[in-house]
């Protein structure tokens, strides 16, 4: 999925949403995008299912999902508890 949602993205989407993670993307950018968002930098973070487990993020008001979950476990992870 990651590919298809990074190439689904219009360039100007893109631009808005600079900030991507997904598994084919470099881990140094990866990285970089995951600590701009924590610190307040960048205002949108767009990822998969691969940001869906064992991370917490405060202050995060709104989840969207472009596909609903398999399962309500997998729900949980991605919104949160």
């Amino acid at each position: 999925m990651g590919n298809s949602l990074s190439l689904s993205l219009s360039p100007s989407l893109l631009y808005l949403f600079s900030h991507i993670i997904f598994s084919h993307l470099a881990k140094d950018i990866a990285a970089d995008n995951l600590k701009r968002f924590i610190n307040g930098e960048a205002k949108y973070l767009v990822s998969t299912n691969l940001l869906s487990r064992g991370l917490d993020f405060v202050n995060v008001r709104h989840i969207i999902q472009f596909e609903f979950a398999s399962n309500k476990i997998e729900h949980l992870h991605r919104i949160g508890r």
